[in-house]
């Protein structure tokens, strides 16, 4: 008997981890060690700006230019970003302005981060491109 009643809890403490891995163990993360659960209220964006001359003033890049809307272009974008090729990005659009003709000497990438609860905005430049 003592062993049928061994071989259950054996069962049971293998079985069991799979059952709760979805109902009690997220809980597990609440406990004494765990550290707060932290939400960092900031929203990221891009932002791509062109110069058609050297001595004239960057001019945001409209996406409805190449018939996107705002929040696919940024998800294109976010993904070019941080796949390390925004640079191809980059040489796509130049190709499609020049078919449009328009001549863009230089182009560039900026990433927007708003921080919502310090009411701080950051800017940095990720790519600054000269076209050949």
């Amino acid at each position: 008997m003592l062993k049928k009643i061994v071989i259950l809890f054996v069962a049971l403490g293998l079985v069991s981890p799979f059952v709760l891995l979805s109902d009690l163990y997220p809980f597990f993360r609440l406990g004494m060690f765990a550290e707060p659960v932290q939400y960092i209220p900031q929203t990221e964006y891009f932002l791509i700006e062109y110069q058609t001359s050297h001595n004239q003033l960057f001019q945001p890049f409209q996406t409805a230019q190449m018939g996107f809307e705002d929040s696919h272009f940024q998800y294109i974008l976010r993904y070019y970003v941080y796949q390390k090729q925004a640079l191809k990005l980059l040489q796509i659009l130049n190709q499609k302005q020049k078919k449009n003709n328009l001549s863009i000497k230089q182009w560039r990438i900026k990433r927007i981060v708003i921080h919502k609860k310090k009411q701080k905005k950051d800017t940095t430049l990720i790519l600054n491109w000269q076209t050949p």
